[in-house]
């Protein structure tokens, strides 16, 4: 028997434990729509998958259902067919391809395809960490970064930051092993990763400006050049390449997503942002089960591996300075979105943890301690991102928000195309997002997401054919910003969840 076990491949026991793990904690999400946290900018990720069957897949001119964007052009677009500027839609014209091939445009689809991009970037950790230092070590590593919360809860979802992230994960596991057994190949794969997913989303470039960093300062210390800068150079170019042609997108058609930075405007404001982050990433991004053995581990490395001179915590030193100065610039960001996390602190916290865990000294303790030490802690990790995801997808929580937007669209489909046109102008007047309404009706509109008093009255003097509320929302949204409202349109009809109107002649 135990030869058999022998015989089986060290992938197939890991694919395993991802597969029993992602049935447990996703087991009330998978076929969900975008919904709960973020189920606004999960929205329009989800958006743009679905626009590239619409617009022929042009990879080069991202679409998603919404007309006009929160982060307008610089000039009115003359006929809006909902071009973003985004990061490098990888992920979405992936996800779009094989919903055009399948004909199937569910929302498991998305939530499968990122699970995919999950299980590579971990297998590649994995597999790495066990050629170097075993069954255990890399048993523990992965479970350390599968089981933390925040990356569990997108780790199926639909934003990018959860797939961009794996796919950095597969760049820092390559370097490990160009680290440990040098070869050019591996290197060059690694950064092609870094580069990847730096273009996926931007934020995660910090990683590869430190990788950078380091081989200038190993330069200016051994006056030796190495060629292999030259590839991570390249690779930021390119990065800066797809950057500047994205702010070209932005100014011609505007976009959905933040483009620029939102420090705080106060030092107070910065210290309560400050507190609201450590107070909310310490139960998401870095509870406290994860934050002792974390410590632990840390204080296991012995003092004479803290060499400031390694080209790996030289690269960690960099990655922790260039997420700092951004958690400065954005610092609002990170306390009103979790998922900025994944996109920065996440990559210097997996290098800090792979350079400890390569440094212990396993020698010094028994097997049985090291296995029942690792067992414990994936238990107990498991169960802390098991409960998380019970929480956040718990069916008695009320549904609201954007949640109840997308129902509300969604069984008010038929309804709306009973009476509105294909080729109509229609415009959309509610919150919860910009593309969050069409997640449930699949049509592209115009919006009215934010900003209600000031908005309301510009959009009405456009001559659209057709307006849509949500009857749930009217009174808070539309009348209380706009007293007027209806003085100026006169109602077509409803169905008791939307209403649809037109204006007065």
């Amino acid at each position: 028997m135990s030869l058999i076990f022998k015989k089986i491949k060290v992938e197939f026991y890991f694919t395993l434990f991802f597969i029993v793990s992602i049935c447990f904690v996703h087991a009330l999400s998978f076929d969900k729509m975008p919904t709960r946290i973020h189920a606004w900018a999960q929205s329009d990720h989800y958006a743009l998958a679905l626009g590239f069957i619409n617009n022929g897949f042009d990879f080069f001119h991202p679409q998603t259902y919404s007309l006009n964007h929160q982060f307008p052009p610089e000039q009115e677009v003359d006929v809006p067919k909902g071009i973003t500027a985004v990061d490098f839609p990888l992920l979405h014209y992936i996800v779009g391809f094989i919903m055009y091939l399948t004909g199937i445009k569910e929302p498991w689809i998305f939530r499968l395809v990122s699970l995919l991009f999950s299980y590579v970037g971990l297998l590649y950790l994995f597999r790495i960490l066990y050629d170097l230092k075993g069954l255990w070590i890399s048993l523990f590593a992965v479970s350390f970064v599968m089981f933390q919360p925040i990356y569990c809860y997108y780790q199926n979802g639909f934003h990018v930051s959860s797939a961009a992230f794996s796919t950095q994960l597969i760049g820092i596991s390559l370097m490990l092993k160009y680290f440990y057994k040098p070869s050019s190949r591996t290197f060059y794969v690694g950064v092609l990763f870094l580069t990847l997913a730096a273009l996926m989303r931007f934020t995660q470039v910090i990683t590869l400006i430190a990788l950078f960093c380091s081989f200038v300062l190993r330069f200016i210390s051994t006056r030796k050049y190495n060629g292999k800068m030259l590839a991570v150079f390249m690779g930021l170019f390119l990065i800066g390449g797809y950057f500047v042609y994205n702010k070209h997108l932005a100014s011609l058609y505007g976009s959905v997503f933040l483009g620029s930075p939102l420090p705080a405007e106060t030092f107070r404001d910065f210290m309560f942002q400050i507190f609201y982050i450590a107070k909310s990433y310490l139960r998401g991004f870095l509870p406290f089960l994860h934050l002792f053995v974390f410590i632990v581990v840390l204080i296991n490395v012995p003092k004479e591996k803290w060499n400031l001179n390694s080209f790996w915590l030289q690269w960690l030193g960099f990655s922790l300075f260039g997420t700092f100065v951004f958690s400065l610039l954005m610092s609002w960001s990170l306390s009103a979105h979790d998922y900025y996390s994944l996109d920065t602190w996440m990559a210097p916290l997996v290098i800090c943890l792979i350079w400890a865990l390569m440094n212990i000294e396993t020698k010094g303790y028994s097997m049985k301690g090291i296995s029942l030490f690792v067992v414990l802690f994936v238990i107990g990790a498991f169960s802390i991102a098991l409960e998380n995801q019970l929480r956040k997808y718990d069916e008695k929580i009320e549904v609201r928000g954007v949640d109840l937007t997308i129902e509300t669209f969604k069984e008010s489909s038929n309804y709306l195309n009973s009476i509105i046109p294909d080729e109509s102008r229609v415009i959309v007047i509610t919150g919860s997002g910009w593309n969050s309404p069409m997640m449930g009706w699949k049509r592209p509109v115009f919006r009215v997401a934010w900003k209600f008093e000031e908005q309301i009255p510009t959009e009405l003097d456009k001559g659209y054919d057709f307006i849509v509320t949500q009857n749930k929302s009217i009174d808070e949204e539309v009348i209380k910003n706009y007293p007027d409202f209806y003085n100026r349109v006169e109602l077509i009809g409803s169905n008791g969840k939307v209403s649809i109107w037109h204006t007065k002649l």
